[in-house]
Parts: C-alpha cells; sequence; structure tokens
C-alpha cells in the first residue's frame, strides 16, 4: 500500500506538472486535464444556459472556467504531495510531542506548506522529509506564481479579442452590408486599407489561442463582441466576393491574403467544432447584390458555392457551438 500511495503521488504530481506547463508555457493549445475541466465546464454552462448566445451565464463562462482551472491546478497538486507523505507513517509528527500525524494532519502540513504559509504544529519526521518539504515549497511557490501571472495575459488577450470583433462589425453587420459600405462604384478598394489591418490582427488572433486556450471561452452575449459571430460575418464576406467575384481587379489579392489568414484561425478553432452533425447554410445572396456588378458565370457561381461547402460548415459550427444561429451571421434585419 506504500508503494501504490508513493507512486500514485509521483504520477499525480508528474500529470500536472506537464498540463501546467504546456498550458502556460507551450502554444500547443492547453494540457489534458486543462481541455477536459474547460470542454466540461462550458458543455455544463452551455446547456443551462439553453444554448443561448445572449444569456448572462454564458458571460460568465471565462471567469467560472479559469477560476475552476486554478482550483483544479491547486487541489491536484495538493492531493499529489499528500499521498506522497501518506506512503510514510512517520512522514510528518506532532511538533512537541513527536507522536505521528493521522491523515488529516499529513494533508494540513501540506497545504500550508505548498501555499507557503509556514511551519505549524507539525513538522517533518526526519531529514528526508524536510528536504522533500522543501522541495514541496518551491514547487508550490513556483506553480502558484505560474498560474497567477497566467491571469494578466489572457485579459489582455480578451480584449484584443474584443477589439477585433468591433472591428468587423463597424465595417458592417452582414456580408452584404460590409460589401456594399466598401463599394466605391468600380471596385471594393475602400476596403483595402481595412484588410491588411484585419490581417495582422487576425493571426495575432490565432497565436494568442495557441497561447491561451481558456481565451475560446470567454464569450460575449453582444454580437459585436463575439469573435466567433463576427469573424463568421468576415469569412462569409471573402466568400461572397470569391463567388460572384465582384471586385476582379488587382487588389481582389487582398481578400486571398486575408482568407488564408483565416484558415489557420479555423484550424486551430477546429477542434472546437464538430461539423458531422451540423447542417449547410443557404447561400442565397445573389438576390441581395442589387447594385453590385456579378463577374462570375452560373457555372462559376455553382461551382464556387461548392468549393466552400466545407468551410462553411466549419463556419456554422463555430457559429452554433457559440451559441447564436446562422441568421445572426446574414442578419438581413440590419
Amino acid at each position: 500500500m506504500e508503494i501504490i500511495l508513493l507512486l500514485s503521488g509521483i504520477t499525480l504530481l508528474i500529470l500536472v506538472s506537464i498540463d501546467l506547463l504546456s498550458t502556460i508555457l507551450l502554444m500547443n493549445g492547453g494540457g489534458i486535464i486543462s481541455n477536459f475541466v474547460s470542454k466540461n465546464i462550458w458543455k455544463l454552462l452551455f446547456n443551462l444556459s439553453n444554448k443561448n448566445a445572449r444569456s448572462p451565464l454564458l458571460g460568465k463562462a471565462g471567469m467560472i472556467i479559469i477560476v475552476s482551472l486554478f482550483t483544479t491546478w491547486i487541489l491536484l497538486i495538493w492531493m499529489g504531495f499528500g499521498l506522497i507523505y501518506l506512503s510514510e507513517a512517520g512522514s510528518v509528527v506532532d511538533t512537541s510531542t513527536e507522536v505521528n500525524s493521522n491523515a488529516v494532519g499529513k494533508f494540513y502540513y501540506v497545504g500550508y506548506s505548498i501555499s507557503g504559509l509556514g511551519n505549524g504544529d507539525l513538522k517533518s519526521g526526519n531529514d528526508t522529509w524536510r528536504v522533500l518539504s522543501n522541495v514541496m515549497s518551491l514547487y508550490g511557490t513556483f506553480f502558484i506564481t505560474l498560474s497567477i501571472s497566467y491571469l494578466l495575459p489572457v485579459l489582455d488577450a480578451v480584449i484584443k479579442k474584443r477589439a477585433l470583433s468591433g472591428y468587423i462589425y463597424q465595417l458592417g453587420k452582414n456580408p452584404v452590408e460590409i460589401l456594399k459600405n466598401g463599394w466605391n462604384g468600380k471596385d471594393l478598394n475602400i476596403l483595402n486599407n481595412h484588410l491588411n489591418n484585419l490581417n495582422t490582427m487576425i493571426l495575432e488572433h490565432s497565436e494568442r489561442h495557441l497561447a491561451y486556450p481558456i481565451l475560446h471561452y470567454f464569450h460575449s452575449t453582444q454580437p459585436k463582441y463575439s469573435a466567433p459571430l463576427t469573424l463568421a460575418i468576415l469569412d462569409e464576406t471573402i466568400n461572397v466576393q470569391k463567388v460572384f467575384n465582384i471586385d476582379n481587379s488587382s487588389n481582389s489579392l487582398h481578400w486571398d491574403v486575408l482568407q488564408k489568414s483565416l484558415d489557420s484561425l479555423i484550424t486551430v478553432l477546429g477542434k472546437y467544432n464538430i461539423t458531422s452533425k451540423i447542417s449547410l447554410p443557404e447561400f442565397s445572396y445573389q438576390d441581395k447584390l442589387e447594385q453590385l456588378p456579378v463577374n462570375s458565370t452560373p457555372l462559376e457561381i455553382d461551382q464556387n458555392i461548392s468549393n466552400l461547402n466545407e468551410r462553411r460548415k466549419s463556419l456554422h459550427g463555430m457559429v452554433k457551438r457559440d451559441g447564436w444561429k446562422w441568421e445572426d451571421v446574414v442578419n438581413e434585419n440590419s
């Protein structure tokens, strides 16, 4: 039993250490434990909110998940060292009587050692456990400090995420409106500077999602600040432009570059989306373009739309997974 407790504690500490380092220091989208906790808490809150993007409960999801992650890490570290100390009866003794502590006392000792509160009425039983106590205190200080320092960059990333969404929403509330706002009678050159700015912002946003996977769960109940919704609107705008070849000037390259930046972001976000049960949204824009030119033949239009099927299903999945509907992307009443 002593060996089992020791090995269990060591294994648990190794797992939580890998998860902490993977989530906080590596650009790999988070560790196994943190992803499991985040996804399941989001799923619970999503169902409790009746899958409604405007639910105040979903608006608090990011805060709830990040506090839950921090708590999970601390509890697992506490449990890991607690199991190690349980593996020997004399690992922790009473300071005055030298009597071996019980299980509760050992977890109490581990708790205040990890938190750096200092010794109390219990102490290590021998030199080996004294050295381990020092290691445990350093371990706790390092990882707790690392976890807390993770919070500030996440909040900064959330602000930039909202800024990106707001930027897109100012261009137009739906794909057709963005194109009409950018049409100068000849081409879409009015949008070029905005496309360049968005290209940089989207690439940075994609990297922030890898650095801070928790960012995905900071939900906005307002459409103009909802990244999944506004990014779908932007990508659908590019789809409309490409299908109908509205701007066939040399500056149309800006649209291709922006779509490639969105490709990388959609790939990053793809692990959160399930497209197998997602329907393909209708592509009924031609009658809404009015004075905008259509430079594609009917055959080209059909082929172009067909080429976008999987991409648009993925976009629909991203929108639906955040509680919105495709009608919010089209937003015909704006």
